[in-house]
C-alpha cells in the first residue's frame, strides 16, 4: 500500500502531522499580530508558541494526524472571526466559515474549542446588531458545509455518537484547579515561560486587559482534556505581554536603565506598534536566558516526556506483522503490555490496526459508543493489566467476568535494563504460567513479544 509520493503509507501517517503542525507557527503569529497590535510581542509569542512543549506535544504524537489540522484550521478561523468583528468587512465572513469548517472536520475537540472561543469573541468584540447578524452568517454556513459528515452520521447512528464522544473530555468540578497550579505546559524544567505567562496574566488583569486571561480561564476549564494543547496560545501571547510588560521593565529600572519604545504606525489598526530597545546588557541577559532556558526546555522534551513521544517498538511491529499474515481474521486477541494507562499504552493503541485483528480491551474507538461504554472499557483494560503479574486464570476470569470471547493472547513484555547487556521481562509469570498450561499453545517467540495460542475452543464468555 502507498501514499503520496509513493511513501508507503504507514510512513506518510508518521510525518503527516509534524508536516500539518509546523504551518500553525506562521498561523500564530498572523493571530498574535491581530490581537497584540505589536510586532514585537507577536515575535516573542511565536517564539515562546514553537518552544513550549504542550504546543507540538500532542500534534506531533499518534493523535496529531487529526488534532494538528484542527488546531491549524482553529488559530486561522479565530484570526478571521478576530477581523470579522473589529474591521467589519463582509468578506471575514466567508473566511471564517470557510477555516471553521476546515475545523470542524477535522477534529471533533477543535471544533469544540473553536466553537467557545469564538463565543468569547463575540461578547468582547462583537456584541453589536451587526456582529449577531454575521455570526448568524457564519453560523449557518459552518452548518452548511460539515453537512457531509454531520447529516450522514446523525441519518446512520443518531446523535448518539456525538453525545458519547462529549461525554469523555474529562470534565470535572476542580477542572480549575490547573489555573492555580499553572502546570500544563509540560516544560522540562522550570515551568519558566508559563510563569512569566501567569505574570503577565496578572498584568492584564490589572491593565483592565481581559481577553486574554478570560480565554485561557476558559480553556482550561470548559476542555479539561485537550485544553492544556489549546490553552499555549493565550500563554504564549501572556508570555511575551509578561516579558515586555514586567520582566524587561523591573530588570531595567533595577540597573538604572529602561525599555523604550518607538511608536509605528499599521494600516488598518487604531492602536500603535512599538520597536524594542534595550539599554544595558543585563536585560538583554535576561532575555538571552529565558530564550535560552524555553529552547533547551522544548530540546529536551524527549527524554523528559519518553511516553508523549515514544515509538512502537520494532519487535511489536515485527509481531503484529506476523499475526496479520498468520491467524484468521475473525480471532480475538487479548494484549497483557503492564501498561499503566491505556492512553499510553501504544502497543494497544495500534494493534487493530496494523495486525488487522480485535483487540478486545483496547479503548480507543469507544468514545464514540453509547450508555458510558467508554468508561467501562477503561476500567476493563486497567483491570486486564493488573493480571501481567499474575498467571493465566486472571484474565480467564476478567475475560469470564467482562463476558467476553477470545483465541490468542498476545504478552508484550517491556525491558527494563538492569545491566549492560541485561534486561529484566516485565510479565514473566505470566509467560511462564502459560508456557505451561496445557490450555494455551506458544506459536510466536521473540524477545519482547509472546503469542499464545488458545486451545479447546473459547469457554470465557459461558
Amino acid at each position: 500500500m502507498t501514499g503520496i509520493a509513493r511513501l508507503p503509507l504507514l510512513q506518510v501517517l508518521c510525518f503527516l502531522p509534524v508536516t500539518a503542525s509546523i504551518p500553525t507557527i506562521p498561523a500564530f503569529y498572523g493571530l498574535a499580530g491581530s490581537l497584540l497590535r505589536s510586532r514585537v510581542q507577536a515575535a516573542l509569542s511565536v517564539l515562546a508558541f514553537a518552544l513550549l512543549p504542550r504546543s507540538f506535544i500532542w500534534l506531533i504524537m499518534g493523535g496529531g494526524l487529526t488534532r494538528s489540522f484542527g488546531l491549524l484550521f482553529a488559530i486561522l478561523m479565530l484570526q478571521q472571526t478576530y477581523l470579522l468583528y473589529t474591521l467589519h468587512r463582509t468578506r471575514f465572513v466567508f473566511s471564517t466559515i470557510l477555516f471553521a469548517a476546515l475545523t470542524v472536520l477535522s477534529h471533533p475537540a477543535g471544533a469544540w474549542f473553536a466553537a467557545f472561543s469564538a463565543a468569547l469573541l463575540f461578547l468582547f468584540y462583537g456584541r453589536n446588531r451587526v456582529g449577531l447578524i454575521r455570526s448568524v452568517w457564519v453560523v449557518a454556513g459552518v452548518l452548511l458545509l460539515t453537512a457531509t459528515w454531520w447529516v450522514t452520521v446523525v441519518a446512520r447512528f443518531g446523535p448518539s455518537p456525538l453525545l458519547a464522544a462529549s461525554e469523555t473530555g474529562g470534565y470535572a468540578w476542580y477542572s480549575w484547579i490547573r489555573l492555580v497550579t499553572f502546570d500544563f505546559s509540560e516544560e522540562s524544567f522550570l515551568g519558566l515561560l508559563a510563569t512569566i505567562g501567569l505574570v503577565g496574566a496578572l498584568f492584564c488583569v490589572a491593565r483592565r486587559r481581559l481577553w486574554l486571561p478570560v480565554w485561557l480561564a476558559a480553556i482550561l476549564i470548559l476542555d479539561p482534556r485537550s485544553g492544556a494543547t489549546y490553552a499555549m496560545l493565550p500563554l504564549a501571547m501572556l508570555a511575551a505581554i509578561g516579558i515586555m510588560g514586567v520582566v524587561l521593565p523591573a530588570v531595567s529600572s533595577s540597573t538604572g536603565t529602561a525599555v523604550t519604545g518607538v511608536p509605528v504606525q499599521e494600516e488598518g489598526l487604531d492602536d500603535r506598534l512599538t520597536v524594542l530597545r534595550l539599554h544595558g546588557w543585563f536585560p538583554r541577559l535576561v532575555l538571552a536566558f529565558v530564550l535560552l532556558h524555553a529552547l533547551v526546555s522544548a530540546l529536551m522534551v524527549g527524554s523528559m516526556h519518553p511516553s508523549a513521544l515514544e515509538v512502537l517498538p520494532a519487535e511489536d511491529q515485527a509481531a503484529m506483522v506476523w499475526v496479520a499474515a498468520n491467524t484468521d481474521p475473525a480471532s480475538r486477541f487479548v494484549l497483557v503490555t503492564a501498561a499503566l494507562a491505556w492512553a499510553s499504552d501504544n502497543t494497544s493503541e495500534r494493534f487493530p490496526a496494523l495486525a488487522q485483528r480485535v483487540s478486545v480491551a483496547t479503548v480507543q474507538d469507544y468514545e464514540w459508543l453509547p450508555k458510558s461504554q467508554f468508561h467501562q472499557q477503561v476500567e476493563r483494560f486497567a483491570e486486564l493489566q493488573a493480571c501481567a503479574a499474575q498467571d493465566e486464570l486472571c484474565f480467564e476470569d476478567w475475560a469470564r467476568q467482562n463476558g467476553l470471547s477470545f483465541e490468542y493472547v498476545y504478552v508484550h513484555e517491556p525491558q527494563v535494563g538492569i545491566s549492560p547487556g541485561k534486561v529484566l521481562p516485565c510479565p514473566v509469570r505470566l509467560r511462564n504460567s502459560l508456557l505451561v498450561s496445557k490450555d494455551y499453545r506458544l506459536v510466536y517467540d521473540r524477545p519482547g513479544v509472546a503469542v499464545f495460542e488458545r486451545l479447546g475452543g473459547d469457554q470465557c464468555a459461558k
